[in-house]
């Protein structure tokens, strides 16, 4: 079906009425590669790493600190684990729900003033953890240990 409609629009666009085998070929390797590259970051729709009943995720540039703040709750005794986001639309809903399969709490950290992350992972699914934010705006970095703080904040039923 995509490839009729490209087909539709490149004559169209073209005026001439007909494509040459050439183009035929381009536009087919130009979708087969579209395609492809779909596939590809379906299938990488996250980094996930560690294990425990905690689940820290994250997405873009907040992901190297949540990394090092899991690091320093792995010092103190907590395990958890990391999902590092790649792609956010279509959220892998399912894929995303067996990651945290057993997890009892899930920590959404992102750098923003909105918490968009947090709310657009609320609106597309519906978590059995418990859920919760830190956000903070930038241009105030974020750091392993205030994600470590808000863990222990949330830990203690605040």
């Amino acid at each position: 079906m995509a490839y009729d409609l490209l087909v539709a629009h490149y004559r169209a666009d073209r005026h001439s009425g007909g494509i040459t085998p050439i183009e035929e070929i381009w536009i087919r390797d130009g979708l087969a590669k579209i395609a492809k590259s779909i596939l590809m970051m379906r299938a990488n729709w996250s980094a996930i790493s560690g294990s425990g009943d905690l689940a820290l995720v994250s997405f873009g540039s907040s992901s190297a600190v949540v990394l090092e703040a899991s690091e320093v709750l792995a010092e103190q005794g907590v395990d958890s684990r990391v999902i590092s986001l790649r792609l956010l639309a279509p959220l892998q809903s399912e894929a995303l729900t067996r990651a945290l399969d057993g997890c009892d709490r899930v920590l959404v950290v992102e750098q923003n003033h909105g918490k968009q992350l947090f709310h657009y992972l609320k609106g597309q699914m519906d978590f059995e953890q418990t859920l919760h934010s830190y956000a903070i705006a930038g241009p105030v970095p974020l750091g392993a240990e205030n994600i470590v703080e808000v863990h222990a904040y949330n830990a203690e039923g605040y």
